[in-house]
């Protein structure tokens, strides 16, 4: 039946509004109920049995409230599958027809149904008008539903804080059917816009967990997802690696296809990449590459990202020339949609790629990079870039310049362990509440159902509850506030150590530099008298060395018991030990135990044969893995 027509559209709809008032009593048979609760089932699994179910439904009305339910179940579906135009039409029908009903049911599904399609257009209107679908709500689950629509109303608008509220309160009407896992996914969203990394990814684990319980498997690949994202984010790349290997080996053949699958495919290289499986990533990188190609403006942003890791690994293959290609390959896809997002990671690779053919060029990439990584603001970036400048200044022999960059390292390095204990500090705060929710859940399901007796005992409970939690509460904070003390306390001496250390073995290199040539210039201008011998005698480095040395045992305690411990192990060898730990050049070494290139070669070869190692095993890297 056509609502409106295009020739006499007042004349008909209100023909249809009196056919519509004189209807039957707004009585709901239980044919009806039933063909309604088949149309809900069919709604989320089978498109063209929700249509015959529409039908069936739009045949068997017969009273007003019925009719008016069955243009709510039309308007639930055109919402569903997106076609928005005739959810609009059917949406100012119900609008006119809302004052003939008189049923709670047909109340509420009115005000749920106008309260998402505001949530698609004006989200500010929408909390209003699941408030008023509240007054109605048949059941507890229907509730809970429409607390959650309210929390994403908010979350649109991100006001955070009123989204979590109304999630949260979901959750607790509701902890075992599906809305309370898109609960959890909504909370998780929430933390992650406020950079609370550690409750998103706790969350996010609880709801991936919830929706395999349900047995919603594209729903929870959905979820971890999002968590592999993350876990690449945090460098956490086992992590990462295994989230996503879970996902590809879940999904089914059929749905092996650009979108859900080739995302965490490409989540799998990055963290091959990043973990220097270099010959997993270049096999599976064909596939991809192809796959996406097929779609390029689809798919340019996972290009770019192909590209760069494939780059990553052919430098690490020393295969230069094809990174090189596959660097410059990521660079025109990001320019071509100039999207500035990218242009870290692809010049980061182009550096990368051309650091061994043409390091100076490399460094300008390098360089360019980092500029545009303050815009993009990503610590893994910087970090990576960092490191790749360092290598190349300590190639191109600027060692003031590798100095600077290893510092500017270091510190991002002390801020990500700080971040990680605030993680770890998140993910106990977390776990407390995700318990405190579990059993308000239950107390709040309890205290529906039961009687007056019921009531008093479970305030009782409630109470007992509650200080259990206050006292664990309490007990978990002193907790976490001894160990943070104790480790901020840790890294303070460290720093302080690392810093003296650094300091000390700096003014070791100038000293004997100012020796040497002090006592190059007494030869050649035969310069006798009681100043140079005084001046000489002053920058002895002896004392320095003692002091030095000091500070190496006791920043590395479990290093120096190792080296003390081996046999005829020398104070010489200590002290070149040392400085190799400290990632010094060969001149440095050289300079500071005032030997010549040859000497230092010697004294390392003698080393590595007291300390029984292989040629190819660098003496630095060794004494870093026992301390």
């Amino acid at each position: 039946m056509r609502l409106i027509s295009s020739k006499y559209p007042k004349i008909f709809f209100t023909l249809f509004c009196v056919t519509y008032s004189l209807l039957a009593s707004g009585q709901i048979s239980s044919k009806y109920l039933k063909a309604d609760s088949l149309f809900f089932e069919t709604i989320r699994k089978n498109d063209s049995l929700a249509r015959n179910s529409l039908k069936n439904l739009d045949s068997i009305s017969n009273s007003k409230d019925e009719v008016f339910l069955s243009k709510t179940c039309q308007l639930y579906y055109f919402q569903n599958t997106r076609n928005f135009p005739k959810a609009s039409t059917i949406q100012h029908t119900l609008d006119s027809l809302v004052q003939f009903t008189s049923t709670p049911l047909s109340k509420f599904r009115y005000f749920k149904g106008k309260g998402k399609t505001a949530l698609f257009s004006n989200p500010a209107k929408a909390p209003d008008l699941y408030d008023e679908a509240l007054k109605y709500a048949p059941n507890v689950s229907d509730s809970s539903l429409v607390f959650y629509y309210m929390g994403m109303a908010f979350e649109l608008q991100n006001i955070n804080d009123s989204s979590r509220f109304y999630l949260n309160k979901s959750f607790s009407l509701d902890s075992t059917g599906e809305v309370s896992a898109n609960a959890l996914n909504g909370i998780a969203k929430t933390y992650f816009k406020e950079d609370n990394v550690g409750l998103a990814v706790s969350y996010l684990e609880r709801a991936a967990k919830k929706f395999n319980t349900l047995g919603k498997l594209i729903n929870e690949l959905s979820v971890k997802t999002g968590l592999g994202a993350i876990y690449l984010e945090l460098e956490e790349y086992e992590k990462a690696e295994a989230v996503f290997a879970y996902i590809v080996n879940s999904l089914p053949l059929h749905q092996r296809k650009v979108g859900l699958y080739s995302s965490a495919k490409l989540g799998l290289i990055s963290s091959w990449a990043f973990q220097n499986e270099c010959d997993s990533v270049l096999f599976h990188s064909k596939e991809m590459t192809f796959m996406l190609s097929e779609q390029e403006p689809n798919n340019y942003k996972k290009l770019i990202g192909l590209f760069c890791d494939m780059s990553k690994c052919l430098s690490y293959n020393k295969e230069d020339e094809q990174a090189i290609f596959a660097a410059q390959k990521a660079a025109t896809i990001a320019h071509k949609y100039q999207d500035t997002s990218f242009y870290p990671k692809v010049y980061l690779a182009e550096g990368r790629a051309l650091a061994k053919t043409s390091p100076s060029r490399a460094q300008k990439k390098a360089l360019r990079a980092l500029s545009w990584n303050k815009i993009v603001d990503s610590d893994r970036f910087e970090k990576a870039i960092l490191r790749l400048l360092y290598q190349l200044a300590k190639t191109n022999g600027d060692f003031k310049g590798a100095l600077e960059y290893f510092e500017l390292l270091t510190q991002i390095q002390n801020e990500n362990r700080k971040d990680s204990i605030n993680v770890a500090v998140a993910n106990i705060e977390a776990t407390n509440r995700a318990s405190l929710a579990e059993k308000d859940a239950k107390l709040t399901k309890e205290k529906l159902k039961s009687e007056t007796l019921e009531k008093e005992k479970s305030k009782l409970y409630t109470l007992m509850l509650l200080f259990a939690f206050l006292g664990s509460t309490i007990f978990l904070s002193f907790i976490i506030f001894i160990v943070k003390r104790r480790r901020d306390k840790a890294e303070q001496v460290n720093k302080t150590l690392e810093d003296q250390l650094g300091a000390l073995s700096t003014r070791l290199i100038e000293k004997q530099r100012a020796i040497r040539q002090l006592e190059e210039e007494i030869q050649e201008e035969k310069i006798t008298g009681n100043f140079s011998k005084k001046f000489l005698e002053e920058l002895k480095v002896e004392q320095d060395w003692s002091k030095f040395m000091s500070l190496f045992e006791t920043r590395y305690k479990t290093l120096w018991n190792h080296l003390i411990s081996i046999p005829d192990i020398t104070k010489s060898d200590l002290r070149f030990c040392a400085l190799s730990h400290l990632d010094l050049s060969s001149s440095e070494i050289g300079d500071l135990l005032n030997i010549t290139y040859a000497g230092v070669k010697k004294a390392r070869n003698r080393i590595r044969k007291k300390l029984k190692l292989d040629s190819n095993v660098r003496i630095g890297d060794y004494l870093k893995r026992v301390s």
